[in-house]
């Protein structure tokens, strides 16, 4: 979640892209922003960049682009 988070992509699409409902996806912002001590999107990218956490990838994303390369060989 918080590679789409700091992608700036709204929540309506993180809950397309990880199969959430919007709810659960508002509710898991909530509590990343409450950890981070945070209150909106710009203080949470903030705080992302000064943990450089902004440099953080999917998982899933790493994995499907290992494929792809495995595929092109």
């Amino acid at each position: 979640m918080l590679f789409f988070v700091l992608q700036n992509m709204s929540s309506k699409l993180i809950d397309f892209h990880l199969g959430l409902s919007h709810r659960t996806v508002e509710n898991k912002l909530q509590v990343m922003y409450e950890k981070a001590g945070t209150h909106s999107l710009s203080q949470f990218n903030d705080y992302c960049r000064d943990k450089v956490y902004h440099c953080y990838f999917s998982q899933k994303l790493i994995i499907s682009a290992s494929t792809l390369l495995d595929m092109s060989l």
